[in-house]
């Protein structure tokens, strides 16, 4: 065989072997591709589904805050006059409560009625009332109510600067949330900034997890002796007052003391459960 052709095979076969690994280092980088962006979907499509599920569950918790709202109206023919207030949802065996403030009670001929839209849906009785707590308990007059939700009762308080969410009928306007921070807790209060207002009075505070924390007392704006525009600060009845109140209902045994029992022995147990 003549030399130059077998260089010229030799030639042939480098060249094809060049070709053969380039487009298998080709195959290669493009597989590391593939694979990385399989990853990053993977990951992407995770965080996604964990953020959408994330806020899924925030609004579900809002709109269930919503739904255990009550909005209360308050008059007096002695005084001819009449004020709103808030208050939320109770429930046990199968009986219907609605927690509030005291003070909503502004009269000796005061006579609360439950709306709902704008529509009348029953007058409230008293159950029990602690002017020294600010904290009320109430029936409705009409047996047949049941409410879709009830409220659930926090396991423990929460600590300073952590996030709550406060839901009313502030200026007569139903089911407004809202959210701030504890500032400080003081004897029985709770004090937040901001996050209140005239009409929220008996509406829940809760937790992130929608668990209640509090009772919307009192308020008022602070900061007024000082330049700039002063801000309001909220007094929301804290939960062991609350606990302690829902102990005592109708007599030493109370209504409600199975219910505390279970709340401090089992951190998910809630006034949601059938007792």
């Amino acid at each position: 065989m003549k030399v130059n052709t077998v260089l010229r095979i030799v030639k042939e076969a480098l060249v094809v072997g060049v070709l053969i690994g380039l487009i298998f280092n080709l195959t290669t980088i493009q597989t590391s591709i593939n694979v990385k962006r399989f990853i990053d979907y993977q990951f992407t499509h995770e965080v996604k589904k964990i953020i959408k599920q994330d806020k899924y569950d925030s609004l579900k918790i809002l709109k269930k805050l919503q739904q255990v709202n009550v909005f209360i109206k308050g008059t007096s023919a002695e005084e001819k006059s009449s004020w709103m207030g808030s208050g939320v949802t109770l429930k046990y065996k199968d009986k219907f409560y609605i927690l509030s403030a005291a003070h909503l009670l502004v009269t000796k001929d005061a006579k609360l009625e439950m709306y709902e839209n704008d529509d009348f849906i029953s007058e409230l009785e008293v159950v029990k009332i602690d002017v020294n707590n600010d904290l009320l308990l109430l029936q409705t007059t009409r047996k047949d109510i049941k409410p879709r939700l009830y409220t659930e009762l926090a396991y423990c308080e929460l600590t300073t600067a952590q996030e709550v969410i406060a839901v009313g009928n502030p200026a007569g306007l139903e089911d407004i949330v809202s959210n701030g921070r504890i500032m400080i807790y003081h004897d029985k209060y709770m004090i937040i900034p901001d996050i209140t207002y005239f009409g929220s009075s008996g509406g829940g505070i809760y937790n992130a997890d929608g668990d209640l924390v509090g009772i919307v007392s009192a308020g008022g704006n602070v900061g007024r002796e000082y330049p700039g525009k002063p801000y309001y600060v909220g007094f929301e009845i804290r939960l062991d007052k609350i606990k302690q109140f829902l102990v005592d209902a109708t007599g030493p045994q109370g209504i409600f003391k199975t219910i505390i029992q279970k709340i401090e022995g089992k951190k998910d147990a809630g006034l949601l459960n059938d007792f």
